[in-house]
């Protein structure tokens, strides 16, 4: 699992490539494991900045979507 380090108030993220289809898209089971993370690991911080990788097909911006709506939850 990759190691999430406290270094600020604030929170920072950067995914580049998931598993799923069509690649580089991240799974929906993925994607709500970082956000448990995330969630887990910056609960205090003021603000958390998640980067998705660009791509030509978009999966970035549908991840990044995904994401989102899974956090408000």
């Amino acid at each position: 699992m990759t190691p999430l380090w406290r270094t600020a108030d604030w929170g920072y993220l950067r995914l580049h490539e998931g598993r799923a289809r069509p690649r580089p898209r991240y799974g929906r089971r993925a994607l709500q494991s970082w956000v448990r993370r995330v969630q887990e690991a910056f609960s205090d911080a003021r603000e958390t900045f998640v980067y998705f990788n660009n791509d030509p097909g978009g999966a970035a911006v549908r991840d990044a979507q995904l994401f989102d709506a899974l956090q408000k939850r």
